[in-house]
């Protein structure tokens, strides 16, 4: 069972690298839960704000939904363990 914990963490690693990547060079990090439907998903930006987006798989575009409160970004913040810079 150790294995699986060590490549899960490994996993997790690269991912919350590739986001520090992503926002450090001014681009959006997108985030894909698995309680969504699979075109539905979460746009961090790089000054903070978090939207709630649909995929256009035809055009590999977003929609914007709408854009999260305050206090909404702090509960996701939280709920996924990830925070700003």
């Amino acid at each position: 069972m150790q294995k699986v914990e060590e490549i899960s963490k490994k996993g997790t690693n690269a991912v919350r690298n590739l986001r520090s990547q992503k926002l450090e060079a001014g681009l959006p990090f997108y985030f894909s839960l698995p309680n969504l439907d699979a075109d539905k998903g979460y746009l961090e930006y790089p000054d903070g704000r978090i939207h709630f987006v649909q995929v256009l798989i035809s055009s590999r575009e977003f929609k914007e939904l709408r854009e999260l409160t305050v206090a909404e970004t702090q509960k996701f913040r939280q709920l996924l363990n990830v925070y700003t810079r």
